[in-house]
Protein backbone atom coordinates (compact mmCIF):
# COMPACT_ATOMS: atom_id res chain seq x y z
CA UNK A 1 0.00 0.00 0.00
CA UNK A 2 2.54 2.26 1.26
CA UNK A 3 4.93 1.85 -1.88
CA UNK A 4 2.45 3.40 -3.94
CA UNK A 5 1.99 6.42 -2.05
CA UNK A 6 5.53 6.92 -1.05
CA UNK A 7 6.01 8.36 -4.94
CA UNK A 8 4.25 11.68 -3.99
CA UNK A 9 6.76 11.80 -0.87
CA UNK A 10 10.42 13.24 -1.32
CA UNK A 11 12.94 14.06 1.92
CA UNK A 12 13.33 17.59 1.68
CA UNK A 13 17.00 17.25 2.49
CA UNK A 14 17.70 14.02 0.87
CA UNK A 15 18.93 12.08 3.09
CA UNK A 16 18.08 8.55 1.27
CA UNK A 17 21.02 10.23 -1.72
CA UNK A 18 23.59 10.32 1.41
CA UNK A 19 23.07 6.91 2.57
CA UNK A 20 22.83 5.40 -0.33
CA UNK A 21 26.37 7.48 -1.70
CA UNK A 22 27.93 6.53 1.90
CA UNK A 23 26.36 3.44 3.33
CA UNK A 24 28.90 4.15 6.46
CA UNK A 25 27.00 6.84 7.87
CA UNK A 26 24.88 6.75 11.01
CA UNK A 27 21.35 8.45 11.16
CA UNK A 28 20.94 11.85 11.60
CA UNK A 29 19.72 11.57 15.12
CA UNK A 30 22.67 9.18 16.34
CA UNK A 31 24.90 12.69 16.84
CA UNK A 32 24.93 13.74 20.52
CA UNK A 33 24.64 17.42 19.45
CA UNK A 34 21.69 16.47 16.88
CA UNK A 35 18.39 18.14 17.17
CA UNK A 36 15.59 16.76 17.81
CA UNK A 37 13.67 17.42 14.67
CA UNK A 38 13.24 15.10 11.80
CA UNK A 39 13.76 16.09 8.48
CA UNK A 40 10.94 17.42 6.72
CA UNK A 41 9.29 15.52 4.36
CA UNK A 42 7.38 17.60 1.46
CA UNK A 43 4.36 16.07 -0.66
CA UNK A 44 3.58 16.03 -4.38
CA UNK A 45 7.05 17.59 -5.68
CA UNK A 46 8.96 15.79 -8.33
CA UNK A 47 12.28 14.92 -7.97
CA UNK A 48 13.23 13.79 -11.07
CA UNK A 49 11.60 15.50 -14.30
CA UNK A 50 12.11 15.82 -17.41
CA UNK A 51 13.58 19.08 -19.16
CA UNK A 52 13.91 19.75 -22.97
CA UNK A 53 16.19 21.83 -24.50
CA UNK A 54 15.82 25.36 -26.35
CA UNK A 55 16.06 23.49 -29.80
CA UNK A 56 14.64 20.31 -28.96
CA UNK A 57 10.88 19.98 -31.64
CA UNK A 58 7.72 19.68 -30.06
CA UNK A 59 5.51 17.63 -31.57
CA UNK A 60 2.06 19.40 -31.56
CA UNK A 61 0.12 16.97 -34.04
CA UNK A 62 -0.11 14.07 -31.76
CA UNK A 63 -0.82 13.42 -28.19
CA UNK A 64 2.11 11.18 -26.33
CA UNK A 65 0.31 9.33 -23.84
CA UNK A 66 3.37 7.20 -22.92
CA UNK A 67 5.45 9.83 -20.97
CA UNK A 68 3.25 10.42 -17.71
CA UNK A 69 4.24 9.20 -15.17
CA UNK A 70 1.24 9.18 -12.67
CA UNK A 71 1.43 6.72 -10.10
CA UNK A 72 -1.84 4.64 -10.28
CA UNK A 73 -2.85 3.86 -7.18
CA UNK A 74 -6.58 3.17 -7.52
CA UNK A 75 -8.33 0.40 -9.95
CA UNK A 76 -8.74 1.78 -13.10
CA UNK A 77 -11.42 -0.62 -14.24
CA UNK A 78 -13.65 0.26 -11.23
CA UNK A 79 -12.36 4.20 -11.63
CA UNK A 80 -13.38 4.15 -15.55
CA UNK A 81 -17.05 2.36 -14.01
CA UNK A 82 -17.51 5.11 -11.31
CA UNK A 83 -16.82 8.05 -13.98
CA UNK A 84 -19.38 6.68 -16.35
CA UNK A 85 -22.19 6.31 -13.45
CA UNK A 86 -23.72 9.40 -15.22
CA UNK A 87 -23.49 8.50 -18.85
CA UNK A 88 -24.92 5.76 -18.33
CA UNK A 89 -28.04 6.91 -16.25
CA UNK A 90 -28.28 9.40 -19.07
CA UNK A 91 -28.36 7.28 -22.14
CA UNK A 92 -30.95 5.30 -20.11
CA UNK A 93 -33.51 8.08 -19.32
CA UNK A 94 -32.63 10.46 -22.29
CA UNK A 95 -33.55 8.41 -25.41
CA UNK A 96 -33.26 11.98 -28.07
CA UNK A 97 -30.44 11.62 -30.74
CA UNK A 98 -29.78 15.33 -31.20
CA UNK A 99 -27.19 16.88 -33.08
CA UNK A 100 -24.90 19.88 -32.57
CA UNK A 101 -27.61 22.04 -33.56
CA UNK A 102 -29.85 21.24 -30.45
CA UNK A 103 -30.48 24.11 -28.99
CA UNK A 104 -31.88 26.19 -32.04
CA UNK A 105 -34.84 23.45 -31.51
CA UNK A 106 -35.63 24.74 -28.51
CA UNK A 107 -38.67 26.75 -28.76
CA UNK A 108 -37.77 29.87 -26.55
CA UNK A 109 -41.14 32.25 -27.23
CA UNK A 110 -41.82 34.02 -24.00
CA UNK A 111 -38.74 33.74 -22.34
CA UNK A 112 -37.66 36.99 -20.00
CA UNK A 113 -33.64 38.27 -20.40
CA UNK A 114 -32.64 36.84 -16.81
CA UNK A 115 -33.93 33.28 -18.26
CA UNK A 116 -32.07 33.30 -21.82
CA UNK A 117 -28.67 34.84 -19.74
CA UNK A 118 -29.03 31.99 -17.42
CA UNK A 119 -29.36 29.40 -20.26
CA UNK A 120 -26.79 30.41 -22.46
CA UNK A 121 -24.14 31.11 -19.55
CA UNK A 122 -24.64 27.33 -18.32
CA UNK A 123 -25.03 25.96 -21.62
CA UNK A 124 -21.47 27.26 -22.33
CA UNK A 125 -19.91 25.74 -19.96
CA UNK A 126 -21.25 22.16 -20.44
CA UNK A 127 -20.16 22.64 -23.66
CA UNK A 128 -17.06 23.87 -22.61
CA UNK A 129 -16.46 21.01 -20.32
CA UNK A 130 -17.20 18.43 -23.06
CA UNK A 131 -14.31 20.01 -25.35
CA UNK A 132 -11.97 19.72 -21.81
CA UNK A 133 -12.73 15.97 -21.78
CA UNK A 134 -11.55 14.62 -25.24
CA UNK A 135 -7.91 16.68 -24.39
CA UNK A 136 -7.54 13.83 -21.73
CA UNK A 137 -9.86 11.05 -23.49
CA UNK A 138 -7.80 8.10 -23.92
CA UNK A 139 -4.90 9.16 -21.15
CA UNK A 140 -3.86 6.91 -18.19
CA UNK A 141 -4.80 9.34 -15.75
CA UNK A 142 -8.16 9.95 -17.56
CA UNK A 143 -10.59 9.47 -14.24
CA UNK A 144 -8.23 11.55 -12.72
CA UNK A 145 -8.64 14.76 -15.07
CA UNK A 146 -11.94 14.17 -15.43
CA UNK A 147 -12.25 14.49 -11.77
CA UNK A 148 -10.54 17.55 -11.10
CA UNK A 149 -12.73 19.83 -14.61
CA UNK A 150 -15.69 18.39 -13.32
CA UNK A 151 -15.02 20.05 -9.49
CA UNK A 152 -13.79 22.93 -11.46
CA UNK A 153 -16.82 23.27 -13.87
CA UNK A 154 -18.85 22.88 -10.70
CA UNK A 155 -17.70 25.94 -9.32
CA UNK A 156 -17.77 28.07 -12.75
CA UNK A 157 -21.78 26.61 -12.51
CA UNK A 158 -22.35 27.31 -8.85
CA UNK A 159 -20.65 30.98 -9.72
CA UNK A 160 -23.56 31.67 -11.80
CA UNK A 161 -26.14 30.55 -9.59
CA UNK A 162 -24.72 33.26 -7.56
CA UNK A 163 -25.27 35.80 -9.37
CA UNK A 164 -28.56 35.34 -9.19
CA UNK A 165 -28.83 34.43 -5.51
CA UNK A 166 -30.23 31.13 -6.36
CA UNK A 167 -33.54 32.43 -7.08
CA UNK A 168 -35.59 29.59 -6.96
CA UNK A 169 -38.43 30.07 -9.83
CA UNK A 170 -35.18 30.29 -12.03
CA UNK A 171 -33.34 27.19 -11.07
CA UNK A 172 -36.06 25.14 -11.04
CA UNK A 173 -36.63 26.42 -14.79
CA UNK A 174 -33.43 26.15 -15.59
CA UNK A 175 -33.16 21.89 -14.37
CA UNK A 176 -36.82 21.69 -16.21
CA UNK A 177 -35.43 23.13 -19.65
CA UNK A 178 -32.15 21.38 -19.60
CA UNK A 179 -33.40 17.65 -18.54
CA UNK A 180 -35.87 18.03 -21.18
CA UNK A 181 -33.86 19.35 -24.06
CA UNK A 182 -30.14 18.03 -23.82
CA UNK A 183 -28.60 15.49 -25.33
CA UNK A 184 -27.46 12.40 -23.46
CA UNK A 185 -23.73 13.45 -23.62
CA UNK A 186 -24.50 17.32 -22.00
CA UNK A 187 -26.90 15.71 -19.33
CA UNK A 188 -24.15 13.12 -18.32
CA UNK A 189 -21.67 16.12 -18.18
CA UNK A 190 -25.49 18.39 -16.14
CA UNK A 191 -25.68 15.00 -13.86
CA UNK A 192 -21.98 15.24 -12.72
CA UNK A 193 -21.87 19.01 -11.90
CA UNK A 194 -24.88 18.19 -9.78
CA UNK A 195 -23.32 15.44 -8.09
CA UNK A 196 -20.07 17.75 -7.10
CA UNK A 197 -22.83 20.80 -6.06
CA UNK A 198 -24.97 18.13 -3.86
CA UNK A 199 -21.80 17.11 -1.97
CA UNK A 200 -21.15 21.32 -1.65
CA UNK A 201 -24.51 22.89 -1.38
CA UNK A 202 -27.15 19.97 -0.64
CA UNK A 203 -30.19 22.25 0.61
CA UNK A 204 -29.56 24.34 -2.92
CA UNK A 205 -29.49 21.77 -5.11
CA UNK A 206 -32.55 19.91 -3.59
CA UNK A 207 -34.84 22.87 -3.98
CA UNK A 208 -33.46 22.63 -7.41
CA UNK A 209 -34.26 19.82 -8.62
CA UNK A 210 -37.28 18.41 -6.29
CA UNK A 211 -40.29 20.56 -8.14
CA UNK A 212 -38.73 20.30 -11.61
CA UNK A 213 -41.94 18.90 -14.39
CA UNK A 214 -38.85 16.99 -16.50
CA UNK A 215 -38.42 13.98 -18.45
CA UNK A 216 -36.99 12.20 -15.44
CA UNK A 217 -40.38 11.92 -13.01
CA UNK A 218 -40.13 7.92 -13.17
CA UNK A 219 -36.56 7.71 -12.22
CA UNK A 220 -36.59 10.57 -9.78
CA UNK A 221 -35.66 8.38 -7.17
CA UNK A 222 -32.97 6.98 -9.08
CA UNK A 223 -31.63 10.08 -9.93
CA UNK A 224 -31.50 11.36 -6.37
CA UNK A 225 -29.66 8.23 -5.51
CA UNK A 226 -27.35 9.41 -7.76
CA UNK A 227 -26.59 12.59 -6.92
CA UNK A 228 -26.19 11.75 -2.96
CA UNK A 229 -22.93 9.97 -3.93
CA UNK A 230 -20.15 12.01 -5.97
CA UNK A 231 -17.53 9.69 -7.01
CA UNK A 232 -13.40 9.59 -6.59
CA UNK A 233 -10.93 7.62 -8.34
CA UNK A 234 -8.99 7.04 -5.21
CA UNK A 235 -12.63 5.61 -3.68
CA UNK A 236 -11.40 2.42 -4.65
CA UNK A 237 -8.14 2.91 -2.73
CA UNK A 238 -9.76 4.52 0.33
CA UNK A 239 -12.23 1.58 1.31
CA UNK A 240 -10.11 -1.22 0.19
CA UNK A 241 -6.85 -0.36 2.10
CA UNK A 242 -7.85 0.29 5.21
CA UNK A 243 -5.13 0.47 8.02
CA UNK A 244 -4.64 -1.59 10.77
CA UNK A 245 -4.98 0.18 14.36
CA UNK A 246 -2.06 2.04 16.26
CA UNK A 247 -0.73 -0.22 19.31
CA UNK A 248 -2.57 0.74 21.95
CA UNK A 249 -5.12 1.29 20.55
CA UNK A 250 -5.18 5.12 21.58
CA UNK A 251 -8.00 7.36 21.76
CA UNK A 252 -7.52 10.32 18.97
CA UNK A 253 -9.17 13.06 20.37
CA UNK A 254 -10.25 15.39 17.07
CA UNK A 255 -9.92 19.00 17.98
CA UNK A 256 -12.00 21.60 14.97
CA UNK A 257 -10.64 24.93 14.03
CA UNK A 258 -14.04 26.68 15.49
CA UNK A 259 -16.90 25.81 17.41
CA UNK A 260 -19.35 23.49 15.72
CA UNK A 261 -23.32 23.83 15.19
CA UNK A 262 -25.87 21.08 15.09
CA UNK A 263 -27.82 23.17 12.63
CA UNK A 264 -24.53 23.25 9.89
CA UNK A 265 -23.83 19.67 8.46
CA UNK A 266 -20.29 18.42 8.63
CA UNK A 267 -19.02 18.65 5.25
CA UNK A 268 -17.93 15.80 3.04
CA UNK A 269 -14.25 15.83 3.64
CA UNK A 270 -14.56 16.31 7.53
CA UNK A 271 -16.83 13.02 7.62
CA UNK A 272 -14.04 11.05 5.59
CA UNK A 273 -11.36 11.79 7.54
CA UNK A 274 -13.23 11.02 10.93
CA UNK A 275 -13.52 7.59 9.00
CA UNK A 276 -9.89 7.14 7.86
CA UNK A 277 -8.91 7.94 11.63
CA UNK A 278 -11.09 5.42 13.12
CA UNK A 279 -9.49 3.00 11.26
CA UNK A 280 -6.34 3.95 13.22
CA UNK A 281 -8.02 4.37 16.72
CA UNK A 282 -11.33 5.74 18.65
CA UNK A 283 -12.12 8.73 17.59
CA UNK A 284 -13.39 11.21 20.25
CA UNK A 285 -14.44 14.53 18.05
CA UNK A 286 -14.29 17.44 20.42
CA UNK A 287 -18.02 19.65 20.51
CA UNK A 288 -18.23 22.85 21.51
CA UNK A 289 -21.60 24.71 20.57
CA UNK A 290 -21.49 27.92 18.73
CA UNK A 291 -25.29 28.84 19.75
CA UNK A 292 -23.58 32.05 21.96
CA UNK A 293 -20.46 32.85 19.52
CA UNK A 294 -22.47 35.26 17.47
CA UNK A 295 -22.15 38.48 16.30
CA UNK A 296 -23.81 40.65 18.96
CA UNK A 297 -23.43 38.53 22.04
CA UNK A 298 -20.28 39.95 23.71
CA UNK A 299 -18.26 37.04 23.39
CA UNK A 300 -14.89 37.75 22.63
CA UNK A 301 -12.49 35.49 20.61
CA UNK A 302 -9.98 34.89 23.55
CA UNK A 303 -13.51 33.70 25.68
CA UNK A 304 -14.05 31.15 23.10
CA UNK A 305 -10.88 30.12 22.76
CA UNK A 306 -10.77 29.29 26.54
CA UNK A 307 -13.50 27.51 25.92
CA UNK A 308 -12.54 25.28 23.65
CA UNK A 309 -9.66 24.71 26.03
CA UNK A 310 -11.99 23.81 28.81
CA UNK A 311 -14.03 21.81 26.54
CA UNK A 312 -10.90 20.01 25.32
CA UNK A 313 -9.03 19.34 28.97
CA UNK A 314 -12.92 17.96 30.12
CA UNK A 315 -12.58 15.34 27.39
CA UNK A 316 -9.09 14.52 27.99
CA UNK A 317 -9.76 14.12 31.56
CA UNK A 318 -12.69 12.09 31.48
CA UNK A 319 -10.82 9.39 28.76
CA UNK A 320 -7.61 9.47 31.41
CA UNK A 321 -10.14 8.69 34.25
CA UNK A 322 -12.15 5.58 32.61
CA UNK A 323 -8.91 4.29 30.45
CA UNK A 324 -5.95 5.38 32.71
CA UNK A 325 -4.06 2.76 30.57
CA UNK A 326 -5.00 3.74 27.25
CA UNK A 327 -2.50 7.06 25.08
CA UNK A 328 -4.25 10.09 24.29
CA UNK A 329 -3.30 12.20 20.92
CA UNK A 330 -4.66 15.17 20.08
CA UNK A 331 -5.45 16.07 16.77
CA UNK A 332 -6.20 19.91 15.90
CA UNK A 333 -7.23 21.50 12.75
CA UNK A 334 -6.11 25.15 12.13
CA UNK A 335 -6.43 26.59 15.12
CA UNK A 336 -7.52 23.92 16.65
CA UNK A 337 -3.67 22.85 16.81
CA UNK A 338 -3.10 25.46 19.26
CA UNK A 339 -5.44 24.52 21.40
CA UNK A 340 -4.45 20.92 21.22
CA UNK A 341 -0.41 22.42 22.42
CA UNK A 342 -2.73 24.53 24.72
CA UNK A 343 -3.90 21.79 26.61
CA UNK A 344 -1.00 19.59 25.86
CA UNK A 345 0.77 21.74 29.19
CA UNK A 346 -1.81 21.12 31.21
CA UNK A 347 -3.03 17.33 30.77
CA UNK A 348 -0.75 14.27 30.28
CA UNK A 349 -1.30 13.13 26.44
CA UNK A 350 0.91 11.17 24.51
CA UNK A 351 1.42 13.19 20.88
CA UNK A 352 0.27 16.46 18.75
CA UNK A 353 -1.27 16.38 15.48
CA UNK A 354 -1.25 19.85 14.12
CA UNK A 355 -3.57 19.67 10.63
CA UNK A 356 -2.22 23.27 9.56
CA UNK A 357 -0.52 25.56 12.10
CA UNK A 358 -1.65 29.18 12.26
CA UNK A 359 1.89 31.05 13.01
CA UNK A 360 -0.29 34.76 13.41
CA UNK A 361 -2.83 35.64 15.64
CA UNK A 362 -5.73 38.29 15.58
CA UNK A 363 -2.91 40.97 16.01
CA UNK A 364 -0.30 39.61 13.42
CA UNK A 365 1.86 38.74 16.64
CA UNK A 366 3.05 35.17 16.84
CA UNK A 367 5.93 35.74 19.86
CA UNK A 368 3.10 34.13 21.98
CA UNK A 369 2.66 31.16 20.47
CA UNK A 370 6.21 30.91 19.68
CA UNK A 371 6.94 30.54 23.33
CA UNK A 372 3.76 28.38 23.87
CA UNK A 373 6.34 25.99 21.55
CA UNK A 374 9.29 26.14 23.33
CA UNK A 375 7.23 24.84 26.63
CA UNK A 376 5.77 21.98 25.12
CA UNK A 377 6.70 18.49 26.69
CA UNK A 378 4.91 16.02 24.40
CA UNK A 379 5.96 15.06 20.72
CA UNK A 380 4.45 16.81 17.80
CA UNK A 381 3.83 15.71 14.11
CA UNK A 382 3.20 19.35 11.81
CA UNK A 383 1.62 19.11 8.54
CA UNK A 384 1.35 22.54 6.44
CA UNK A 385 1.15 23.91 3.07
CA UNK A 386 3.30 25.75 1.10
CA UNK A 387 0.60 28.05 0.36
CA UNK A 388 -0.64 28.73 3.49
CA UNK A 389 -1.16 32.26 4.63
CA UNK A 390 -0.79 31.80 8.43
CA UNK A 391 2.34 29.90 8.46
CA UNK A 392 5.75 30.75 7.48
CA UNK A 393 7.24 27.45 6.87
CA UNK A 394 11.19 28.34 6.68
CA UNK A 395 10.79 30.21 10.67
CA UNK A 396 8.30 26.88 11.22
CA UNK A 397 11.08 24.24 10.37
CA UNK A 398 13.64 26.79 11.93
CA UNK A 399 12.19 27.05 15.44
CA UNK A 400 11.76 23.02 15.29
CA UNK A 401 15.44 22.79 15.74
CA UNK A 402 14.93 24.53 19.07
CA UNK A 403 12.06 22.17 21.09
CA UNK A 404 12.47 20.09 23.98
CA UNK A 405 10.72 17.64 22.25
CA UNK A 406 10.26 15.30 19.14
CA UNK A 407 8.83 17.42 16.40
CA UNK A 408 8.26 15.83 12.58
CA UNK A 409 6.87 18.03 9.77
CA UNK A 410 5.12 17.09 6.36
CA UNK A 411 4.89 20.93 4.26
CA UNK A 412 2.00 20.05 1.10
CA UNK A 413 3.15 21.78 -1.78
CA UNK A 414 0.06 23.87 -3.52
CA UNK A 415 -1.78 23.32 -0.50
CA UNK A 416 -3.70 26.42 1.70
CA UNK A 417 -3.67 26.52 5.65
CA UNK A 418 -6.34 24.13 5.20
CA UNK A 419 -4.65 21.42 3.13
CA UNK A 420 -6.53 21.78 -0.11
CA UNK A 421 -4.05 21.61 -2.61
CA UNK A 422 -4.72 24.16 -5.47
CA UNK A 423 -6.55 22.87 -9.00
CA UNK A 424 -3.51 23.94 -11.17
CA UNK A 425 -1.10 21.55 -8.53
CA UNK A 426 -3.96 18.52 -8.35
CA UNK A 427 -3.40 19.00 -12.36
CA UNK A 428 -0.38 18.75 -12.37
CA UNK A 429 0.49 15.80 -10.63
CA UNK A 430 -2.40 13.48 -11.21
CA UNK A 431 -4.20 13.41 -8.14
CA UNK A 432 -7.10 14.29 -6.27
CA UNK A 433 -7.61 15.83 -2.83
CA UNK A 434 -8.68 12.23 -1.49
CA UNK A 435 -5.61 11.12 -2.78
CA UNK A 436 -3.43 14.07 -0.80
CA UNK A 437 -5.66 13.32 2.54
CA UNK A 438 -4.69 9.62 2.26
CA UNK A 439 -1.06 10.34 1.96
CA UNK A 440 -1.08 12.28 5.21
CA UNK A 441 -2.94 9.90 6.91
CA UNK A 442 -0.61 7.22 5.96
CA UNK A 443 2.41 9.31 6.69
CA UNK A 444 1.03 10.40 9.85
CA UNK A 445 0.77 6.84 10.85
CA UNK A 446 3.81 6.01 9.82
CA UNK A 447 5.60 8.80 11.59
CA UNK A 448 3.68 7.94 14.87
CA UNK A 449 4.69 4.50 14.90
CA UNK A 450 8.61 5.54 14.42
CA UNK A 451 7.88 8.05 17.35
CA UNK A 452 6.38 5.60 20.16
CA UNK A 453 8.49 2.64 19.25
Amino acid sequence: MFSHLSAYFSRGRESDIVRSDHSYCKPWSTHPDASRSRPIRTLLVRMNGKRGTDDEEVDVEHADYGDRTFPTIYDLTKARSLMDECETYSDLVNRKKLGDNWHELIVKDGWSHAQHTLFDKVVSILEGDVLARLAYARDVSEPVMRRLHNDKTAKKVRRVFGDIAWDETLCQWLHATLSDNLSSQLLGVYLDILQVLRSKVPSLVDMMTSASASVLPATSEALALLLKRPWDPAIALTVQSKQRKLTGSPFLVLIPSTPTSPAVPSTRRSRAWHNQLSTLGRVVPVTASSSVYHEGSGVSPDDCAEKMVYVTRCKVQELQGHFNTRPVVLIGWGAGALVACKVSQMEDVTAIVCLGFPMKGLGGAKDIIDEMLMELTTPIFFVVGSDASNCNVKHLDNLRDKLKVESSMTVVTGADDQLRVNWEKKKLEGVTQTTVDRCLQVLWRRCFCVESG
